[in-house]
């Protein structure tokens, strides 16, 4: 349920985004990806709620592919103690 480098490197480049879209007063951008997107957004794309992935071929593609969006299936779960889950990720980034 961790995210990986390409789901945390989605969410620094949104923050980038989002203070640029303040600086010039234009709309933000949502975070948008192959698991939370204006066609598919269930519960697990709400803040505080994570999923986790299904078939993952390597640790490779987690850690160090930082390019890379993996699907999210299965059953929403609240994000665990110590982590955080922000709005738009299914998934849990360590505080």
């Amino acid at each position: 349920m961790m995210c990986s480098a390409g789901e945390i490197n989605l969410y620094v480049s949104s923050l980038v985004n989002l203070t640029k879209s303040a600086e010039t007063g234009e709309a933000a951008q949502p975070i948008s990806n192959l698991n939370c997107n204006l066609t598919h957004w269930d519960q697990a794309c709400e803040d505080g709620w994570s999923k986790g992935l299904e078939n993952v071929q390597s640790m490779n593609d987690l850690y160090q592919n930082t390019t890379t969006i993996l699907f999210r299936g299965g059953i929403a779960r609240p994000c665990c103690g110590g982590f955080f889950c922000p709005r738009g990720l299914p998934c849990m980034i360590r505080k």
